[in-house]
Parts: structure tokens; sequence; C-alpha cells
């Protein structure tokens, strides 16, 4: 009788710790999958901040991530367009470089000669690190988006000039050949998109101006 009972002591103390190991590894499961679903969380965000072109925002979050899915080969695609410059404003004689974000990156005295010119602005003043203040919000998103889908189409390191003295009547030069209206900035994508067409169809001596404020043709007068 009193083997039985040392006999069931030890079972029950063997499917003690069995259930404590099985307990002990659910809950270490349990929190692995809450971390991951957490890190995946943050990865979203960053992902959409970045689509939205937030990238310091992004960049901040994408670091934390340390090496999460593809957060580390976006962490080094963020710092390139970071510090790439893709306009300039000639501020009272000094030229100041921006980023796709907006953001101003470098104050200079002289003129980049690969990447356009923003005219029509009306900025007074500058500072390394600022999103350049371009009048409000909804002016700036329409120039920034303007850069961007030229950027997007290929288009942006042949332009020389850019021109929003009227944001609903927008133009730009392209290689010194090319006088384009592009009109309100919608559709910008698909109008810039048909203007890169119709240049690849055009002798390399070709000049003159296109219209590309009518949605769907690229008028184009030698």
């Amino acid at each position: 009788m009193k083997k039985k009972n040392i006999i069931l002591t030890v079972i029950i103390a063997l499917v003690a710790i069995v259930l404590i190991v099985a307990v002990a590894k659910w809950n270490s499961l349990k929190n692995d999958e809450k971390e991951h679903t957490e890190l995946a969380n943050k990865y979203i965000a960053a992902c959409n901040l970045k689509d939205d072109y937030k990238y310091r925002e992004a960049l901040e979050i994408f670091e934390d991530l340390d090496g999460f899915e593809k957060s580390d080969r976006y962490v080094k695609e963020i710092k390139e367009i970071i510090d790439t410059p893709v306009a300039q404003v000639d501020l009272d004689a000094y030229y100041v470089t921006l980023n796709l974000e907006g953001e101003i990156i470098s104050i200079d005295m002289t003129e980049k000669n690969d990447i356009p010119v923003l005219e029509g602005l009306d900025i007074t003043t500058a500072e390394v690190g600022q999103i350049i203040d371009f009048g409000n919000k909804d002016t700036k998103e329409k120039i920034l988006d303007c850069i961007r889908a030229m950027k997007e189409t290929g288009i942006l390191d042949d332009v020389t000039v850019m021109n929003f003295s009227d944001i609903n009547g927008v133009t730009f030069n392209y290689q010194s050949r090319f006088d384009v209206f592009l009109g309100t900035p919608k559709d910008l994508l698909k109008k810039i998109s048909l203007f890169k067409e119709m240049v690849e169809q055009q002798e390399p001596t070709a000049r003159g101006t296109v219209d590309l404020s009518k949605t769907g043709k690229a008028i184009y007068i030698p």
C-alpha cells in the first residue's frame, strides 16, 4: 500500500511537471505571437508612412524594428531618399535643395545643374532640416506630387525649370527643348507618361511646346 502511494505520488509529480512545462511553453508561444503581432503592426504602419512620403517618421520605426521583415532594406532605401536632392528653389541668391518629402537638405551659393529649379513660389525663409513652406499644405502637396510623378516616370533628371506661379497652370521645361503646359496637377502620372511617349517619338533635335492640360492628350506644337 505504501509502495502504491509512492508510485502515485511520483506519477502526480510528473504530471504536474509536464503541465507546468506545457503551460510555460504555451505562455511563451503566446508572448512570441503577441510580440510578432506588435512588430507586424509597426511594420505595416511604417510602410504606410513610407507610401505617404513621410520618410523621417517611417525611418524611425524601421530602425526600431531592427531586421524585422524587409525593414533593413527600407532603412537603406529611405536614407538614400532623404539624402537625395530632387529640386531647388532660388532664394535671394541662395539655392535651397529639397528631397522628395520637401525637406530642406542643403542651402548653397551655386545652382545645381542636375535638378530642376522651382519658380513662382513665395518663400522668404529656409532652414536645413525643415519641411519647406510653400504657403499652405494643399499647395505643398500639389508641388511635391508634380516632382514625385516626374521622378516616378523617369523624366525629372531632364527637367530644367518648373513654374508654379499658377498652381492650376503648372508649366515646366524639358531638356531646354520643350516648354510644357501641365495645367492642373491632376492625373499627373498619366499626363507625364503621355508626354514621355510623345518625346520618344520625336527626333533628337525636335523643339516646341506641349499642352498636357487636356487629360488623355499630349498636343505638340513644333
